[in-house]
């Protein structure tokens, strides 16, 4: 009866231990999902000259006007900055706009009183007068004709936010330690220094004949990234 007793009371403890270590195990497993810690690059910008107006036969520029008013009205004795002739200066836009008749040059220099330029120098042509008449039209802006305006901008360009990033987002997904990248890397600074400048880079960039197409299988680089990258080439590859 008492090993009996004993037996029954040894299971119910093995019984009750057991549950209770089951109380502290996890029920359910839980998945994790590892974190995107991939850097993007974001794609240099290809800053294009907008400096001045894009030229057009339906625009008259300033520049053509102070021409007009250089050769013919400020000069010595007449409207310079010096004589300033009944206080009118035409020597620039600032002082054109400022000290000068904008409203009245049509009516002086058409002959109307007082005539203008004075003789014995010649009156304006017909020419002059419609391109100062059209100026004023226009509103008589300060409007400079950019033959370059809307072009590739190459006046600065810096391997950090320029050159690394395009060589990150067209080239090094092939040319990096893992990659298939027929022993080129182009991680570094030092690395794409050491390719750039060698004939063969920008030949292949450019597609010449005789030369591997890069990027490889994707399209090729625009005019402006092109120029760009010649650029720093032939500033000297700086780090920059």
């Amino acid at each position: 009866m008492r090993r009996s007793f004993f037996f029954v009371g040894s299971m119910l403890i093995a019984m009750w231990l057991s549950n209770e270590a089951c109380k502290h195990q996890p029920q359910d497993i839980v998945l994790v999902t590892p974190v995107d810690t991939t850097v993007v690059v974001k794609p240099p910008v290809d800053k294009l000259d907008s400096t001045g107006w894009k030229c057009s036969a339906d625009t008259a520029y300033y520049a053509d006007v102070q021409a007009i008013l250089t050769a013919n009205c400020a000069m010595s004795g007449c409207h310079d900055v010096t004589s300033h002739a009944s206080g009118i200066i035409y020597t620039d836009f600032t002082n054109t706009k400022t000290y000068g008749k904008v409203s009245k040059i049509i009516g002086e220099v058409s002959g109307n009183k007082p005539n203008m330029p004075p003789a014995p120098r010649p009156a304006l042509t017909a020419s002059q007068i419609a391109l100062i008449q059209k100026w004023i039209n226009q509103g008589a802006l300060n409007k400079t004709c950019n033959p370059s305006f809307g072009s590739c901008d190459t006046t600065t360009v810096k391997f950090a936010d320029y050159v690394s990033p395009l060589i990150t987002n067209s080239c090094k997904g092939c040319h990096n330690p893992n990659g298939s990248n027929g022993g080129i890397n182009l991680t570094t600074y030092a690395e794409i220094k050491a390719v750039a400048t060698l004939p063969k880079f920008m030949g292949s960039i450019k597609h010449l004949s005789g030369f591997s197409a890069m990027p490889k299988g994707g399209a090729m680089l625009s005019d402006c990234q092109i120029k760009k990258l010649q650029r720093w080439i032939n500033l000297g590859a700086l780090n920059n």
